[in-house]
């Protein structure tokens, strides 16, 4: 995809905003402002910044132009704007580094390529039958987080066999709450195993 049509694709996402898309225009027209040599160039350096990713050149471009869009960092000249683009290309590429450091540290390393359609694995982590072990883990566990009532509220729950739905009502969480503390758990019981504690 050329990066004219990436630019347009961009200005799309910007005109499906709301009330942004008003504020946001002056942000389309310095990416207008920016001329087809600096889009070709930023299209290569994304396409050079990819490379070792699961994503390609044009998807961090995008993702470039969607961070452009929605910043808050005040329009300047062409040059601030390219400046910020390239910012925004290599920080997608260190965050994703990041996220596979965090499967790799959490749930090992990869065997066989991510299938697109599948979650990312950290989310998949795979339920198995509870053994009587279980309950001595369970128990180590609920004493060595005493600093976090929150993961020791979700390990009862846990521990009970609790549904998510389940646990939701009991403690009263939303989502965010309930997916916040489960990452947080499986941190904490991930970094326990690896230091030996367990």
């Amino acid at each position: 995809m050329p990066a004219q049509e990436l630019y347009q694709s961009g200005v799309e996402i910007l005109n499906e905003c709301d009330d942004s898309a008003a504020a946001s225009l002056e942000r389309a027209r310095a990416l207008e402002a920016l001329g087809d040599n600096r889009l070709k160039s930023l299209m290569a350096i994304a396409n050079f910044r990819s490379y070792g990713l699961d994503v390609d050149g044009e998807d961090l471009l995008q993702g470039a132009y969607v961070r452009w869009l929605k910043s808050n960092v005040p329009v300047g000249d062409t040059d601030d704007t390219y400046k910020f683009l390239i910012g925004a290309i290599n920080s997608q590429r260190t965050n994703s580094f990041r996220h596979k450091k965090v499967v790799k540290r959490t749930i090992g390393e990869r065997k066989f390529a991510k299938d697109e359609n599948s979650e990312d694995p950290v989310y998949e982590i795979a339920a198995r039958q509870p053994s009587p072990d279980d309950s001595i883990y369970l128990q180590q566990i609920f004493d060595l987080v005493t600093d976090d009532p929150d993961v020791q509220l979700l390990l009862m729950c846990q521990g009970q066999q609790a549904t998510r739905a389940e646990t939701l009502l009991e403690l009263g969480w939303d989502e965010k709450k309930y997916e916040t503390v489960r990452k947080r758990k499986i941190r904490r019981v991930a970094k326990l195993f690896s230091e030996g504690v367990i």
